[in-house]
C-alpha cells in the first residue's frame, strides 16, 4: 500500500458533551464505523481516505515537532543521521501542510519550539513529550492519553491557543527488499480533554535509495492530502 495511508484503530467510545460539535461528531462517527462494519476494540478499519482530517482544517491545530526515529536495518538514513535530519523535516511538514490552505491557522513545529523558549518556565522540551506510549498497537479512538503526553501538551497547547494538538509520534525508514519506504504515525489529540480523537499511519513511496529526495517528499504530501481543506 506505497503511497496510501494505511489502518487506523478505532472504539467505541462515549461524545463528551464539553467537546467542540465537529470534534464530537468525529468519535461519533468513529463509533458507527465500527457497530456497522461488526468489530469489537481491536477491530482494524479499511485505509483513511485522502482529506480524513479535513474537517479540522478551519480550526486550530499545533502540529508538534516528530518525536521519535526509527529505522530498518539496513537503510540509508540511520538514527546517526537523525539530529540532522529533524529539523528539515518537521520544516517540510509544516510548509506541506500550510500549502494547502490550512496557512497560518495551524501552528507547526517551529511555532512549538518557539513557544517553549520564550516560556522555559512553563513549557518543557517540545521534542521530549513522552509520546513512546502513543506508539503502540493497542492505542484507540477515545483513549485517555497517558498522564506524560496530557501533562506535556498542556502548557503548549495553552501557548498555542487551541485544544487540538496533531503528533508526529515517530518517523521509521523501513526497508521493502531492495527499496525504502518511510512511514509517520500521527495521533490528533484533545489536549484539554486528554483524548486520542484520531490516529494511523500515513506512508510514502518506496524508493530504490534513502538518499532520494522522494522518500520524504512523497510522505509529507499525503499528509497534506490527509488534511488538505475540501
Amino acid at each position: 500500500m506505497g503511497g496510501r495511508y494505511l489502518s487506523i484503530s478505532r472504539a467505541k467510545v462515549s461524545v463528551r458533551r464539553n467537546l467542540p460539535p465537529l470534534v464530537a461528531l468525529l468519535i461519533a462517527l468513529s463509533r458507527v464505523t465500527l457497530a456497522q462494519s461488526g468489530g469489537g476494540a481491536s477491530m482494524v478499519a479499511a485505509e483513511a481516505p485522502t482529506g480524513a482530517l479535513a474537517g479540522f482544517a478551519g480550526q486550530r491545530v499545533l502540529v508538534v515537532p516528530v518525536q521519535a526515529f526509527r529505522a530498518d536495518s539496513g537503510v540509508t538514513p540511520s538514527r546517526a543521521t537523525w539530529d540532522g535530519m529533524r529539523r528539515g523535516f518537521d520544516d517540510s511538514l509544516g510548509a506541506a501542510i500550510a500549502a494547502t490552505g490550512i496557512g497560518k491557522r495551524w501552528g507547526y513545529a517551529a511555532d512549538v519550539v518557539q513557544y517553549a523558549k520564550r516560556n522555559v518556565m512553563y513549557a518543557g522540551d517540545p521534542y521530549a513529550l513522552g509520546a513512546q506510549s502513543l506508539a503502540g498497537a493497542s492505542l484507540k479512538v477515545g483513549d485517555q492519553l497517558p498522564e506524560m503526553v496530557a501533562s506535556s501538551l498542556r502548557p503548549l497547547i495553552a501557548l498555542g491557543d487551541t485544544r487540538l494538538a496533531l503528533v508526529p509520534v515517530y518517523l521509521q525508514v523501513e526497508r521493502l527488499g531492495v527499496r525504502e519506504r518511510a512511514r509517520l504515525r500521527l495521533v490528533l489529540v484533545d489536549g484539554r480533554g486528554s483524548t486520542v480523537l484520531w490516529l494511523g499511519d500515513v506512508v510514502g513511496n518506496a524508493v530504490s535509495d534513502g538518499r532520494d529526495p522522494e522518500l520524504f517528499r512523497s510522505l509529507v504530501a499525503q499528509v497534506a492530502a490527509l488534511v488538505a481543506p475540501r
